[in-house]
């Protein structure tokens, strides 16, 4: 079972649930896993929870796929990571994966988007905010 094989590795139930997401393994109710689906999921199969640190160091801004994580957008688009925070919460920015507490988001977004998020982000600057 991939969730015992996963065990094996030291993680807590946020990075877990990046892994599975990152793999393409559905959950039980076919959206994406958050933290708390795998502590459920965890509890069902007897496995103890796994209280680490937070890794020391931040996620990598960019992942070897492609995706980004909120520190890249921000770095890419020019904005402070709050501004990407408030896009995703208005709907601009959707997460490909996490975004559960504790999980890390990260964001599938082409050229094309990061361009228009980075003349949003200049427009705001200078006080006028357009759509993306």
């Amino acid at each position: 079972d991939l969730v015992a094989e996963l065990y094996a590795t030291p993680m807590n139930d946020g990075p877990m649930a990046d892994e599975l997401n990152r793999r393409g393994v559905p959950s039980g109710t076919g959206r994406p896993w958050e933290s708390e689906g795998v502590e459920k999921l965890r509890d069902e199969l007897g496995l103890p929870g796994l209280h680490l640190p937070p890794p020391a160091s931040p996620p990598p801004e960019r992942r070897e796929d492609g995706l980004y994580s909120v520190r890249g957008v921000a770095k890419a688009t020019g904005a402070n990571q709050e501004t990407i925070r408030r896009w995703v919460r208005a709907g601009l920015l959707v997460p490909k994966e996490g975004g559960g507490h504790g999980c890390t988001m990260w964001f599938d977004i082409p050229d094309e988007q990061l361009t228009a998020l980075t003349k949003r982000r200049n427009s705001a600057a200078h006080g006028r905010k357009r759509r993306v």
